[in-house]
């Protein structure tokens, strides 16, 4: 059974919808016409929006809309002033030479004693876990240099690859 798009808890009579009619087109507001109609504001405007679709009513918008006021006393613009270019700054150029390295980013901790957990881990480091858990729940890792294209290191790749035998 298909179901009812829209369901009211009583039906609209006539004269409602004659009453929904002309205060819409005297310009009241859905709120003002649910308050007299004794109905809920969706209602009103599930309603209207009915009407619409079926031709009855028009929309208001557009209609009766004033004309988008002037200011009172427009400021003659500005006139436009040319800002001069700076001229380009030279680049500086600074030479590095064997004794004069920049020293490390600060930021960079120092690595803990232990296996590493796995937000230690960095790009080439095997990914093997261990089995031991830090204080923290965190799991350990191996961290040992990893084969190309892999990420465990030989003993534990062969540990995770193993053939099958026929």
């Amino acid at each position: 059974m298909p179901r009812a798009t829209h369901v009211t808890a009583t039906p609209w009579t006539a004269k409602e919808i004659a009453t929904v009619i002309r205060l819409y087109n005297d310009g009241h507001t859905f709120t003002d016409i649910a308050q007299t109609l004794k109905r809920s504001r969706g209602e009103i405007a599930g309603k209207l929006f009915r009407l619409r679709r079926e031709g009855r009513v028009g929309s208001r918008l557009g209609r009766d809309r004033p004309p988008p006021r002037e200011p009172r006393n427009p400021k003659p613009s500005p006139k436009p002033t040319l800002v001069k270019p700076r001229p380009p700054q030279p680049i500086r150029r600074i030479k590095v030479t064997p004794d004069h390295r920049p020293s490390p980013p600060q930021y960079v901790l120092p690595k803990p004693a232990g296996p590493p957990t796995c937000w230690e881990l960095g790009p080439s480091d095997c990914r093997f876990p261990i089995g031991r858990r830090e204080p923290e729940g965190h799991s350990t890792f191996c961290a040992a240099r990893v084969e190309p294209g892999t990420s465990w290191c030989p003993n534990h790749h062969r540990v995770v690859y193993t053939r099958r035998s026929a």
